[in-house]
């Protein structure tokens, strides 16, 4: 188990005051507070997941040394989302996907802070129109482990193909790109899904990287975790999921060189 005076440790390693990683953050959670607030103004039913849920349950905040913010919709508030993105504007953040900015074709969204700029270490950023410190949103649907599969595989070569430094070029590929696989391939995959797989197991959506699953019993309805002195939507059964993907998860890891994902990160405010 975390004692404070471990967690106190922990924090002065790794993300003390003052430095760029608690500067992010604490800009993460102000977006979560404000996505928070949206959701509930267009009913919108959403949790904690991955590491996020992991530091809430472990650290009752971010785990120090991580670095961004995962959260989990079903397909259906996901639609929600996407048919109210403008007012997310009044909220103070950009909804990055496909639609908002044709640079960006990964099969996942983005929230995405408007007061901030961080540079990816990888440099898939490098073009995107929106830079700002951002919040995952993954989608979870009852998708099979084959069509999981062969959807990352294609995303991944999506990826490969569109990598010009020429924009025109390069913008060409990934409106084909984009258009082939989630207007024609993956919907295919997903009506396949929807034929012949009855499992009850809700993976993340097509062309995402990670085929871990989690059943709806285990999730909702959602309950309220503490999470950096604030309280968030989490699955009901949480310690099971956080077992199912992390083992005995309340054991800190043994390494200790723990990498971020950007190289620079720029505050407006």
């Amino acid at each position: 188990m975390i004692t404070d005076d471990i967690q106190k440790e922990l924090r002065s390693k790794y993300n003390p005051d003052g430095s760029d990683l608690r500067k992010q953050q604490l800009r993460m959670l102000e977006m979560l507070k404000q996505f928070d607030r949206f959701c509930k103004d267009f009913k919108i039913t959403y949790w904690l997941t991955a590491g996020t849920l992991l530091g809430a349950v472990r650290h009752k905040g971010f785990i120090p040394w991580d670095d961004d913010l995962d959260l989990d919709v079903l397909r259906s508030d996901y639609e929600k989302l996407v048919s109210h993105r403008h007012e997310l504007k009044k909220y103070g953040l950009i909804l990055q996907d496909f639609k908002s900015d044709s640079e960006y074709i990964a099969p996942f969204a983005k929230l995405r802070d408007t007061k901030s700029e961080i540079h990816e270490i990888h440099h898939n950023d490098l073009y995107y129109k929106y830079r700002g410190i951002w919040i995952d949103i993954f989608v979870r649907e009852r998708t099979s482990f084959i069509t999981s599969k062969i959807s990352h595989i294609l995303q991944y070569i999506s990826y490969k193909l569109t990598k010009f430094s020429n924009a025109a070029i390069r913008k060409y590929f990934k409106v084909i790109c984009y258009n082939c696989l989630h207007n024609g391939i993956f919907p295919l995959l997903t009506l396949s899904d929807k034929l012949l797989y009855h499992s009850k197991k809700y993976r993340y959506e097509m062309g995402y990287g990670f085929y871990d699953y989690i059943y709806l019993d285990d999730t909702l309805p959602t309950k309220l975790i503490e999470f950096e002195n604030g309280f968030f939507p989490a699955p009901k059964n949480y310690d099971k999921i956080l077992k199912d993907r992390y083992g005995d998860y309340k054991q800190l890891p043994s390494c200790g060189d723990f990498k971020v994902h950007y190289d620079k990160i720029l505050f407006f405010d």
